[in-house]
């Protein structure tokens, strides 16, 4: 009988052990869930004032990557330089879009041929903004000397000195290319700093910016930023190439939640930047058409349904292409 009553008792026991450890699991694998969903949605809250859609990112084989030529940068320039071998602009300024954008031409030439000769080249540009680069708002700024007139409309300018959306892209590409080949922890350094402008979002109070938020939560980012943005389409694209070079180094969260606002306003306009049987607008501002930006949004476009597999992409890209090529 005593036998009798300690086995149900044993039996109790482990029923009970039983369910208690099944309400242990489910509470664990609720837990482990909350955190989960509740650790994205503080990801994404973080300077969360855009839409954004998800989006696949791929990882593009070199070749097929932003800012790769199928020639070589000259090693004697042929352009206006200055006593370092810098290119300078009207003769007497440093434009940061140019400097960026040679020093990307000149790493892409060491991809091609091993040649250090353009790693020195690529070297010194990047030590070049770095150098004339403004620090604000606990990021790098890469400041233009000179008066912009959009469109060379004199009722449009932009002050000096003004900072550039898409020159931020290419001076953040050209740092993490620059970091991938040497390792050298300043332009890891660089990139991050770099990266960062990309999430100070414009402010009436805060300034530089070069990136902002329309009344319908859409993140752009800017290549004229001015009172009235001039949403000028290659540049917001180019600047998005930087953001993606970034997160093909770090994988982080941050940006690629950035990548996927951009993305995800590129979606919302691109219609309006089609113009149906014409060539496409260059800006909403002005809606100006460009033949040979024409061709580099059918560029653009291609790149992104690489970059995305997102077939609105490649679908635009043909529109664009079958509106005029």
């Amino acid at each position: 009988m005593r036998n009798q009553e300690i086995s149900s008792s044993f039996n109790i026991f482990v029923n009970m052990s039983k369910k208690i450890w099944k309400i242990l699991i489910i509470f664990g694998l609720g837990a482990i869930v909350a955190f989960v969903i509740g650790w994205r949605i503080y990801q994404l809250s973080i300077n969360q004032e855009y839409k954004t859609d998800h989006f696949k990112i791929n990882e593009l084989v070199y070749s097929d990557q932003p800012f790769t030529w199928n020639k070589l940068a000259p090693l004697n320039p042929d352009f206006p330089v200055d006593k370092d071998g810098i290119i300078i602009y009207a003769d007497q300024y440093y434009h940061p879009g140019q400097i960026a954008n040679q020093g990307l031409f000149y790493l892409d030439s060491f991809h091609q041929t091993n040649n250090q000769e353009y790693l020195v080249l690529a070297k010194k540009y990047a030590a070049k903004l770095l150098e004339i680069a403004h620090q604000e708002r606990g990021s790098l700024y890469f400041p233009y000397p000179f008066d912009f007139a959009l469109h060379g409309f004199k009722d449009d300018v932009v002050k000096a000195p003004w900072y550039s959306g898409m020159t931020q892209g290419e001076a953040l590409s050209l740092f993490v290319r620059l970091y991938e080949i040497t390792a050298d922890q300043q332009y890891l350094e660089a990139a991050e700093r770099t990266f960062k402008s990309f999430q100070n979002l414009r402010s009436d109070k805060a300034q530089p910016w070069t990136v902002w938020v329309d009344k319908e939560g859409f993140y752009w980012i800017e290549e004229y930023p001015e009172d009235i943005p001039d949403q000028t389409l290659n540049g917001f694209i180019y600047g998005l190439y930087g953001l993606y070079d970034f997160y093909r180094l770090e994988k982080d969260d941050s940006s690629k939640i950035l990548i996927e606002a951009s993305l995800t306003t590129l979606k919302r306009y691109l219609g309006d930047f089609r113009n149906p049987g014409g060539i496409s607008f260059y800006c909403l501002k002005h809606k100006r058409a460009s033949e040979s930006y024409h061709q580099t949004h059918i560029k653009q476009l291609q790149i992104l349904y690489q970059m995305t597999g997102d077939e609105y992409f490649k679908t635009m890209a043909d529109n664009f292409y079958q509106d005029y090529h």
